[in-house]
């Protein structure tokens, strides 16, 4: 469980990484309206996961991400659970978070 752990961490990283460089999007005010404890679903290539946002500063976010993904965005409930976050967050500018923001959809579903 603990490779499959790091090699799932490593993956996410990777991929919110590259989407940090090869996307771009959203204006200030969307960025603004973000409430600490949001939740957000990432589509990653073909799989889903999702983010919690932890912290919204006056330059900066920070989220935790989600140790696990999904094959599609119905089944993203039965990973939306406490224990699947991680214990770090990660922190973005503002201006670097607009860049993913694009990829991700509010989750309105209750856990």
């Amino acid at each position: 469980m603990d490779t499959k752990y790091l090699v799932i961490k490593t993956y996410i990283k990777i991929l919110l990484v590259f989407l940090l460089f090869a996307s771009f999007s959203s204006c200030e005010t969307e960025i603004n309206k973000l409430k600490t404890g949001s939740i957000y679903i990432l589509k990653q290539g073909n799989y889903y996961t999702t983010i919690k946002i932890h912290t919204v500063k006056r330059k900066s976010i920070s989220y935790i991400p989600n140790d696990y993904q999904v094959s599609t965005k119905k089944m993203v409930y039965s990973i939306n659970k406490d224990e699947n976050y991680t214990d770090n967050p990660i922190s973005l500018s503002k201006k670097e978070f607009k860049k993913i923001k694009k990829s991700l959809i509010l989750n309105t579903q209750k856990k």
